[in-house]
């Protein structure tokens, strides 16, 4: 049966469910139906991630009531089911190190990986998808998830899987871990954020440091996401005095020194790389500059050198596009967000970041007068 088709059906399916979710037991059961079944892997789950997507879809005004009252109740009593399943279709699907996958491996791993996208996407907590801001709200998941979610090895088969597989299949890896770092801070308790914290830091640096899989624009721009989301979710205080802490500022920092000249590749990329750095600077102290045991000293050197390199790359860019025609600086609300992250850098490390500015501006003004001299075009 071609796909479109199958993606009807379910979708009808599930809006039968939903209708009918108080009027008839059997509807409840279906979603049961389709866990417990133990062929057609793949179909099954693509019948769960339209369940899931239907549930968390905004109906008419005339049906708010009613179907949040479904919702509450699939979300209680089906969506962690279906998020578990999806997860161990992901670790049976994941290849093993250095071995081939058959097409259908890959459908299911796919199919799973968007399906925990559904999941942890979903409104736990009832806000209208135009009240909030994806990159601002931390993920609500209930604290009865724990037992999926804080488990041995959790993060460890994403890590795997992203390592382990291509794209697009990689890039859907990170999304999810997107996701994942996206879960309010309080979902932990302290002992296991901690882990959970130098965990996440420890597969980041691995990636970024062998440069896995980055050679994808897709997998860069969600690893630049993963960087900002994991930052403005978790304050890095837990690890702050861990070696995973320092070498994660490392790698993030010569990822961002090459990064902040790639924006003609990837142009969206660049603003959650400042965003990370911004967070970072926040929580920096100056007086901790020289203090090597909570990575003072990578902090206090990185931040002008990302204000530098942030002008002179717009410079560049701005340059080239007089030839081109595309420019970074024709998006006004993303040439804005950036440059309230670079202010927020240069505050946070004013005696250091001003004299980088005054410098790039001087360069900028010599260059300026060099070419009235010799009547070049401006």
């Amino acid at each position: 049966m071609p796909a479109f088709l199958v993606d009807d059906i379910t979708r009808t399916l599930a809006l039968v469910v939903m209708f009918t979710w108080f009027d008839m037991s059997e509807s409840r059961d279906v979603i049961d139906q389709v866990l417990e079944g133990a062929v057609h892997r793949v179909l099954a789950l693509q019948m769960l991630r339209a369940f899931v997507e239907e549930f968390n879809r905004e109906l008419p005004a005339r049906y708010i009531a009613r179907q949040r009252r479904v919702v509450v109740a699939f979300r209680d009593k089906q969506l962690k089911a279906i998020f578990a399943h999806a997860l161990e279709a992901m670790r049976a699907a994941t290849p093993a190190p250095g071995s081939d996958t058959t097409a259908e491996q890959r459908q299911a791993l796919s199919q799973s990986l968007l399906l925990q996208r559904d999941c942890l996407g979903f409104d736990f907590i009832g806000l209208a998808p135009d009240e909030a801001s994806d990159d601002a709200v931390a993920i609500q998941i209930p604290s009865t998830w724990k037992d999926v979610v804080q488990v041995d090895g959790f993060l460890d088969a994403y890590f795997d899987g992203y390592a382990r597989s291509g794209p697009p299949i990689s890039s859907q890896f990170i999304e999810v871990l997107v996701q994942v770092a996206s879960i309010r801070r309080s979902f932990y308790m302290e002992a296991v954020r901690v882990q959970f914290v130098r965990r996440m830091a420890r597969g980041i640096s691995e990636i970024l440091s062998g440069t896995i899989g980055l050679e994808d624009v897709e997998n860069y721009h969600h690893l630049c996401r993963l960087l900002a989301r994991f930052r403005c979710i978790h304050t890095l205080v837990e690890i702050e005095d861990a070696a995973e802490y320092r070498d994660l500022l490392a790698a993030v920092a010569s990822f961002t020194m090459t990064g902040l000249t790639l924006w003609e590749w990837s142009p969206n990329s660049i603003a959650p790389l400042l965003t990370f750095w911004a967070k970072v600077a926040a929580t920096h102290d100056v007086r901790d500059d020289s203090n090597a045991a909570i990575a003072g000293d990578v902090i206090s050197e990185t931040l002008p050198r990302v204000v530098r390199e942030f002008l002179r790359a717009m410079v560049a860019a701005t340059a080239r596009a007089a030839d081109s025609g595309d420019s970074p600086l024709d998006n006004t609300d993303l040439v804005l967000e950036n440059m309230s992250s670079v202010a927020a850098i240069a505050r946070a490390s004013y005696e250091r970041c001003a004299p980088v500015v005054l410098e790039t501006l001087r360069e900028m003004a010599a260059e300026y007068q060099e070419m009235l001299r010799t009547g070049q075009d401006v």
